[in-house]
């Protein structure tokens, strides 16, 4: 999951997640965190940009690892899983089991765009 075509699949794994249950994916992001979540759940998170700052938006995926109870909301991570499927409020949603992760130092540029922000001149 690169900056540059993040929500290209970010789009088509929320849309067809059996496509692409049981597939590795590398990805970073925030953590985020919502009250109702298990010990070993977070969203590893990105602010999506498609006009100004003013309008972002958070995209990311529910994650389950053991230690993600022990991270603070807003610690960036890279992380490395399989995605997989399960069900969160009633709907069906991908979700990243997560094999091995890391704390990393928040990016220059931590938001993403769609693609044809990039490609625009």
């Amino acid at each position: 999951m690169t900056d540059n075509f993040y929500t290209i699949y970010y789009d088509d794994i929320i849309d067809n997640p059996s496509k692409y249950k049981g597939k590795t994916i590398k990805l970073k992001g925030f953590v985020l965190k919502e009250d109702d979540f298990k010990q070993n759940q977070l969203v590893i998170s990105r602010f999506l940009i498609t006009h100004c700052i003013a309008d972002a938006s958070i995209l990311g995926f529910l994650s389950e690892f053991p230690e993600a109870y022990n991270l603070d909301e807003d610690t960036w991570i890279e992380a490395i899983g399989t995605i997989d499927i399960t069900t969160y409020n009633d709907a069906s949603l991908p979700i990243i089991k997560v094999a091995s992760w890391k704390k990393i130092k928040e990016p220059k540029k931590p938001y993403i765009y769609p693609i044809d922000i990039l490609i625009s001149p």
